[in-house]
């Protein structure tokens, strides 16, 4: 072999190992060490936590405990004030948040009261600004009613209002319904139904403009997914469609294995969910919700239970976290990065590194960053990714 031969074989398995690390390297680089979030609820009741992206660049945690709280954080990961109490009532759980365009987030919740004997649920929201203010109290989202209203979720709008979805029980039907409020808080559209039979809405704003709702729903006698777009001001936008592949129902101490979905910053939009096998699949739709291409498994571990899954937008691609149980009893997040046409970027990886980790939330940071929030032994820990 001449000299010239072999300078370019070297030169070519260089690139070639450059080549793989970089592909490694997107699986996820941590930012300093996981870190502990709340101050309260220390092993106790801490749990079930949802994250943000803030506007200028940072993240926000809310959680369950004895009510809800939330934690701001900065974009270099620091904490921003002390932590919040959002909700003081103790049945207050299964909050969620969303970043608002224009600064500052929303924190959206379920809440019990009691009429005599039956506790009866309502859905809740407060504002506040990027610092963690407070502008205002909190508000009902729902009409009242005498029946169970329940599984809220929110989305920030690209044009700064935001959109609130929930649930409500009836002896004949369940109903998803939504609001569309301003930046204000003010509201842009009532209460409307979504849908006359479902449960577990999601809502996710699109890149082009509007919003997508999804919920479970009956489908040849399994629990699959359907769905709706809608303009901005909240008007239908085609037909309904509906995702076939069956969901698994499964029960946790917080509720459900819910499926996550999100819109994406190239158009279109990934919803993922546990199987009727628990593992963790993903479905990728176009801006018009036609379905791109087959469902896909996520997880490449397959000799426990995984479940869980929460989905969020990288900007140029999308992460997949979900909880996995061990065949010790022990459970763990992990995670797996995906480019914009749903190919996997690097392997899958671990998220947490102490203690036990369960119910993971995940949220994109600027281009390719993002951060993973979990229930862990001491209450709700994170993990910053670039």
């Amino acid at each position: 072999m001449t000299r010239s031969k072999q300078w370019i074989g070297t030169a070519f398995a260089i690139l070639l190992a450059l080549a793989c690390t970089d592909r490694n390297a997107l699986a996820g680089i941590k930012i300093g060490p996981e870190f502990q979030i709340n101050t309260t609820n220390i092993n106790n009741t801490a749990g079930n936590s949802d994250v943000a992206e803030l506007s200028n660049g940072g993240f926000v945690a809310v959680w369950e405990g004895d009510g809800v709280f939330a934690q701001v954080y900065d974009a270099a990961g620091n904490r921003v004030g002390s932590e919040l109490n959002v909700a003081s009532n103790i049945l207050a759980s299964d909050p969620h948040v969303a970043g608002l365009r224009g600064g500052g987030f929303v924190v959206v919740w379920a809440v019990g009261s009691f009429r005599g004997e039956r506790e009866t649920f309502n859905v809740y929201g407060r504002l506040y600004n990027s610092a963690g203010t407070s502008l205002g109290s909190e508000f009902l989202v729902n009409l009242p009613s005498q029946r169970d209203q329940l599984w809220p979720a929110v989305a920030a709008l690209r044009n700064g209002d935001f959109v609130v979805t929930w649930y409500l029980e009836k002896i004949d039907a369940d109903i998803i319904w939504m609001r569309i409020y301003n930046a204000a808080g003010q509201t842009i559209r009532p209460p409307t139904k979504v849908a006359n039979e479902g449960v577990d809405p999601k809502v996710a704003a699109l890149s082009g403009a509007g919003f997508v709702v999804t919920w479970s729903c009956p489908i040849d006698g399994l629990n699959g997914e359907c769905g709706q777009r809608f303009t901005l001001g909240g008007h239908t936008v085609g037909t309904q469609f509906t995702n076939s592949q069956p969901h698994d129902s499964c029960s946790t101490a917080f509720g459900s294995c819910p499926p996550s979905l999100v819109g994406l910053t190239s158009g279109g939009f990934v919803l993922v969910w546990t199987s009727q096998d628990e593992d963790v699949y993903g479905q990728l739709f176009d801006a018009s919700a036609a379905s791109v291409g087959a469902a896909f498994r996520v997880n490449t571990l397959t000799t426990g239970p995984q479940v869980l899954a929460a989905v969020s937008d990288l900007r140029g691609g999308f992460v997949v976290t979900w909880e996995v149980q061990n065949s010790d009893k022990s459970t763990d997040v992990h995670a797996q990065r995906y480019d914009n046409s749903g190919a996997r970027l690097g392997g899958e990886f671990q998220v947490n590194t102490t203690s036990d980790a369960s119910y993971p939330s995940t949220a994109g940071l600027g281009v390719g960053g993002f951060v993973v929030t979990w229930t862990g032994g001491p209450g709700i820990l994170g993990q910053r990714f670039k």
